[in-house]
This record gives C-alpha cells, sequence and structure tokens, in this order.
C-alpha cells in the first residue's frame, strides 16, 4: 500500500509541476505620443489604400499626450499597423506627411517611405521601454514624439 500511495503522491507532484511550469504568454504593449511639434496634429489611416467610413481620425493637440493600448481601439479607431499600407500626418494646416508601410511606396514629395527613421508606420521607430519580462508574461511601452523638426 505504501509503494502506491508513494507513487500516486510521485506522479500528482510531478503533473503539478508541469502545470505550473507551463503558462500561457500574456504580452501586452501601450504606445504613447507626445507632441512637442507646436501644432495641432491630427492622424488619418489608411487600410486598403483608402480612407474607411469606421476609422477616424486622431487629433492631437499641441503639447499633449496621445496614448493607446494596442489593440483595445480596434476597430474603431487605430486600426492595426499591420493592417495599413499608409497614413497622413497633419500638422495643423500648414504640412502634410505621408507615411508608408513596408513594401508600399509613393513619389509624393512629402512621403516618408517605411525605412524614414521618422515613419510612424516602422515600430523600430519609436523607443521601446520593456516595463516586465518574465516567464508569463511581457509589457513594454512603445514611446513617438513629433518634434519642430517634423514640421520644417
Amino acid at each position: 500500500m505504501g509503494t502506491k500511495t508513494g507513487t500516486l503522491s510521485a506522479a500528482v507532484l510531478l503533473i503539478c509541476t508541469l502545470i505550473s511550469g507551463c503558462c500561457k504568454m500574456a504580452a501586452d504593449a501601450i504606445t504613447i505620443v507626445k507632441n512637442d511639434s507646436g501644432e495641432d496634429i491630427t492622424l488619418r489611416f489608411y487600410p486598403d489604400g483608402k480612407v474607411r467610413e469606421n476609422v477616424e481620425d486622431i487629433l492631437i493637440k499641441k503639447d499633449s499626450i496621445f496614448s493607446y493600448r494596442n489593440g483595445s481601439l480596434l476597430p474603431n479607431l487605430i486600426p492595426s499597423f499591420y493592417m495599413l499600407d499608409s497614413m497622413t500626418v497633419n500638422f495643423g494646416s500648414n504640412k502634410k506627411v505621408t507615411h508608408f508601410a513596408r513594401g508600399k511606396d509613393g513619389n509624393s514629395i512629402s512621403a516618408l517611405q517605411f525605412d524614414h527613421p521618422r515613419n510612424l508606420l516602422n515600430e523600430y521607430n519609436y523607443r521601446k521601454d520593456v516595463i516586465t519580462d518574465k516567464k508569463c508574461s511581457y509589457f513594454a511601452e512603445y514611446h513617438y514624439t513629433f518634434t519642430t523638426e517634423d514640421v520644417r
């Protein structure tokens, strides 16, 4: 009787160890866009090359911050950047700049191709702060700041 109980206890312990060692990875992020450009900024998104009726423009007032939890505003506000082929950034009424996604190109004078260091659709142009990086959870903040140089 003692061996069966010992074997059963060892099996239960092994199963508990395996279950607790395997966890579902939870990854999340927040994007923070700061406007230090001196102008109000409007972001307009173009999935499939055209404005969609259900995707709203985003206004970021000068000297303010706009933040959103990645994916939390879908589908009504911000489409995932991976769903976009381009977006425009309007600085007040002075300047409009088009940002193109990877594999898309445009010949506009005010276009920023994907590899340009100020392109908003390229996640490598954001400062990334990893807040939590544990076995089963990951959380990061992505920061982007518009400056007066962007308006010139």
